[in-house]
């Protein structure tokens, strides 16, 4: 990276942090002549610069012992998957396509 050591002009720094990094790699390659690729190495190095620890977001509280099982069962469904609900229900519609098909096939004689 050709810009190693050097500070990015005050444009690119106060277009990060408003939060646009598109834009400050859009003013960084217009100041410096700089290539894609080394304008978005320059960004990265300095967000990285400026972001938090990795301990920063281990420092959440951890959920309530309450929810904890419920995190559990989340957690193992796919994506879009719902939380399977009792077997009462299951046995219920199972009974019930049953009686409908033993109608079908058999129905009363009169």
């Amino acid at each position: 990276m050709s810009n190693a050591g050097h500070p990015l002009p005050e444009r690119v720094l106060e277009a990060l942090r408003s939060g646009r990094p598109i834009e400050a790699v859009k003013l960084l390659r217009e100041s410096g002549g700089l290539g894609l690729r080394e304008a978005v190495e320059a960004i990265d190095a300095q967000r990285r610069k400026k972001a938090p620890p990795p301990s920063f977001a281990a420092s959440a509280p951890p959920p309530p012992p309450s929810s904890a099982k419920k995190l559990v069962e989340t957690s193992r469904l796919s994506p879009g998957e719902m939380p399977r609900t009792g077997g009462l229900a299951w046995w219920v519609a199972a009974a019930g396509s049953a009686w409908l098909a033993y109608r079908a096939f058999f129905p009363r004689l009169e």
